[in-house]
This record gives structure tokens, sequence and C-alpha cells, in this order.
């Protein structure tokens, strides 16, 4: 967080690994990052309900 009124979400690429900036999002609440995330186009120009079927979630 940049000050205590402000929330920042981002997506990063690390695979493969080029630490790219995918997405940003800076807003007053974390709700309203998620929401904008969850808008965005981001999967191929799909938003996230569009795309989630498709989606392969790992964990390390």
């Amino acid at each position: 967080m940049p000050d205590s009124n402000t929330v920042h979400m981002e997506v990063i690429q690390y695979q493969p690994a080029i630490n790219k900036e995918i997405w940003s999002h800076d807003a007053t609440t974390i709700e309203q990052c998620k929401q904008a995330f969850i808008d965005a186009p981001l999967f191929d120009v799909k938003i996230f309900w569009d795309a989630e079927q498709d989606i392969e979630w790992i964990d390390d």
C-alpha cells in the first residue's frame, strides 16, 4: 500500500519468468480492487468469469 488510504493490487507474469506487470489497480478498498480485477479483460480479452473454466490453479 502506498499509504494508509490506498490499496494496491497487481498481477505479474512469472512463468515464464519475465517479471512483467500484466495489470495493476489502486483503490480505497480491497473490494474495489477485487471488482476491478474481476472486470478486467486479462485472459485473452476475457474477464475472469468468462475464463474461469479454462484457468488451471497451481499451488506451489
